[in-house]
This record gives C-alpha cells, structure tokens and sequence, in this order.
C-alpha cells in the first residue's frame, strides 16, 4: 500500500434511515454523467498524467499527489484473482491500462481514467472539492441518509466503535483496517447536519473534520470492506504527526 496513505480506523455504524442511491449521481454533486454547470476546480489545470501500466489506484494516487483530494473505493476482489508473492504491495492481480495527458484538467484526467478502466466512475462534491471514484456496478457504499445529525460525536466513535452505531457501516460488514501514525486525531469532535445525502458525502466531511487534506479510501476483498484515510499532497502541516513507534493496528 501506498506509503502517502494512512491506512485507517474502520468506520462502524448504523443508519437512521437509509435507502440505495444511483451509482453515478448525488444530491448536490456533480458527477461524469452530469451534464449541468461545470464546477471551477474541475476545470483547472492539474498538469500532465502518464501512467504505464498503471491500475485505478495509481491513476487516484497520481491526482492525490497534485493536491486533488480524492477518496476512493476500490471494485470487490475475488478469490481467483489472488496472486500473493513475496515483495507485492497487492496480493491481487489489478487490471492495468497505461494513460498519457499533457496539461490535463481535473475533468479531463478523470473521463481518461474511467475511460482506460470503465468499471470504476465518479462524481465531485463542490461544497468541499472532493472527488469520488467508485466502481460503476455495486458499489459497497451506496445509502443515502433522509436526515443525518450528529452532535459533538468523536472521530473515534464514527470511525472506530460506538454504541449506535451512526453511520451504517458496521451493520453493513466493515471491518477495521490498519493505520499508521499519531491516534491523537480521534477525540476530534465533529457536529454535523445533513439531509438527503449520500454516504459518500457524509464520509468524506467526516475524515476532513479530522484533517482538511483527508480523502478516504475503501477496498473490498472477498466480500469484506475496509476503510483506510489518505492525504491529498496539501499541506503537510494538516497531516498527523507520525509516532516513532512502528504502525498500529487495531483488532
């Protein structure tokens, strides 16, 4: 894995009111099949992109590192596609496509990569200028909340564990990854009111309570979700600082 990415706590919790969502449009969001008012930062430049022989997750890593917050979530992985070896950062074989773009924009960057591998899509969330990339068919994040309120709720009960469970992953089967670096992060407090939104979105204004510069990343293997948090290349200083002792991970 990446090491730019803070693997993160699982989030575990449990829906007021839920219900599925098309997979490429969301309320409030601009996404590859909207065809309204193109928001600003899609049209801004983000440079070249050249990828050989790179997969979906390269191509999100390579937007990360240009200051473009992208939270990501990966397309299931079965067993046949295993391929574990010593010295592989995935133990599974990824489909590989290769993309060259000079002076690319956002937009631009991001129709080539869905283009070069279309069983992913996306959609952008201008309030806060996040990207979502998300598999086309059966993503595993796909409720929406008629009406979300949370009240002075830590980081560490919507990502980690609490009784009620408020954001409906648990129940839905996630289970807790690894992360690496500072825990100071989770007694941040978070108040946050929202209607009609798509998990998503709730999501990636959670982690950014935490730290503006945070995108979350989701993988499904074998049937199994887990959540990790990356971090867009800005600024540095909205990064935790990391601990001398070696990665932690919590069961």
């Amino acid at each position: 894995m990446n090491l730019g990415v803070l693997v993160g706590s699982l989030l575990m919790a449990i829906v007021s009111t839920g219900g599925s969502a098309p997979p490429a449009r969301e309320s409030g969001a601009r996404s590859e099949a909207t065809t309204s008012r193109v928001p600003p930062r899609l049209l801004e430049p983000i440079g070249d992109l050249h990828l050989l022989d790179g997969s979906m997750f390269d191509g999100v890593n390579a937007l990360r590192k240009k200051g473009v917050l992208v939270s990501f979530e990966s397309v299931g992985v079965e067993k046949k596609d295993f391929c574990p070896g010593p010295g592989r950062v995935f133990p599974y074989r990824e489909k590989t496509f290769s993309v060259d773009l000079t002076n690319a924009t956002l937009e631009g960057a991001l129709a080539a990569l869905v283009k070069a591998d279309p069983r992913y899509t996306w959609s952008f969330d201008d309030a806060i200028n996040m990207v979502h990339v998300f598999p086309r068919q059966g993503p595993c994040l796909n409720w929406t909340f008629k009406e979300l309120k949370l009240v002075n709720r830590s980081l560490g009960e919507l990502l980690i564990r609490s009784d009620d469970d408020p954001l409906g992953l648990q129940s839905r089967g996630m289970r807790l990854g690894m992360w690496i670096g500072n825990a100071s992060w989770i007694d941040r407090r978070i108040s946050l009111e929202m209607r009609d939104a798509h998990i998503r979105n709730v999501l990636a204004r959670v982690v950014q309570c935490g730290f503006p510069a945070a995108c979350y990343s989701v993988s499904v293997i074998r049937g199994r979700p887990s959540l990790g948090i990356a971090f867009a290349s800005i600024p540095t200083t909205s990064r935790p600082a990391p601990d001398k002792g070696a990665a932690e991970k919590r069961q």
